[in-house]
């Protein structure tokens, strides 16, 4: 069992650690252990991204027993100062801006997830961050654990089954994405 002490951060859902023993990596337990089941539907669902778009997320490692309850063991993103990245909401309030990188890689990812049916309805600025690696800069989406497969066993709704609701869904956060930080929106995405 892992002994999780230094807490990083916390969402509605899950609350993130240090890993005890390796500083390249951290640990994702559920605030309530009725959401246990989210952290293995995200260890699927990581292995799925790693196989489409492994440049936008960090690799899930296995499902371990911690003092805290069930935990997910991921890696740790960290800029080249060996600070930990930011979550794009810090980043902005710091003063920086997005790039015109930034923003095609924005595109890009959300391009891939249509291209690869991967539904997500949650683009909230604590799910982003932005990592400073040679020079440059790079988000990184770090919960996967809201992605919608059609016919997955997720609640019923209509848009888990009919791949053009859900499209039309994830489109319409796509645009709000655009609208809020005051980028123009691409074509395919109108």
């Amino acid at each position: 069992m892992l002994i999780l002490k230094d807490f990083i951060w916390h969402g509605n859902v899950r609350a993130c650690y240090f890993h005890p023993m390796h500083n390249n990596l951290c640990v994702k337990v559920a605030l309530n252990h009725k959401h246990d089941k989210l952290l293995e539907k995200e260890i699927k669902n990581n292995a799925l991204f790693r196989k489409t778009i492994p440049q936008y997320v960090p690799r899930y490692h296995k499902l371990v027993q911690t003092n805290k309850g069930l935990g997910l063991i991921c890696d740790l993103i960290y800029d080249d100062n060996n600070k930990l990245s930011p979550q794009i909401r810090r980043w902005l309030a710091a003063g920086h801006k997005l790039t015109p990188d930034l923003i095609r890689q924005f595109e890009d990812f959300f391009s891939r997830l249509l291209k690869y049916n991967l539904f997500f309805y949650d683009f909230n600025e604590e799910n982003f961050l932005i990592r400073h690696h040679k020079d440059k800069n790079y988000i990184v989406f770090v919960d996967t654990k809201s992605l919608n497969r059609n016919n997955s066993w997720s609640t019923f709704k209509l848009e888990y089954f009919i791949p053009f609701l859900a499209r039309r869904r994830m489109l319409r956060r796509i645009r709000r994405w655009y609208e809020k930080h005051k980028v123009p929106l691409p074509k395919k995405f109108q």
